[in-house]
């Protein structure tokens, strides 16, 4: 493998771990968020005030799993990148 090609490897390499920590916050910070509004609208006085923070929850939970698929994609891509750097070193030494 060319020293180009490595370059554009290890680039990619860097960027999926940057997208994945961004991820990470992302995903954490809205299982905060969707506790918080549970908790909110479990501890409501009554129905009417608690109905829009259950909603706010379910929409919240929406999005953290959409999350958690793209974390499982971004991980998925990373593990390609890797193996495919580690052969191209194993190519170069041997």
């Amino acid at each position: 493998m060319t020293e180009k090609n490595g370059e554009a490897l290890r680039e990619s390499l860097n960027k999926i771990d940057r997208e994945l920590k961004k991820t990470n916050w992302l995903t954490f910070g809205l299982l905060v968020m969707m506790c918080a509004q549970w908790g909110a609208m479990i501890l409501a006085p009554n129905d009417h005030k608690g109905i829009p923070y259950g909603l706010s929850a379910v929409i919240t939970s929406v999005f953290v799993a959409w999350l958690l698929t793209v974390r499982v994609f971004n991980a998925n891509t990373r593990a390609i990148l890797k193996a495919i750097e580690l052969l191209s070193r194993q190519n170069q030494e041997g």
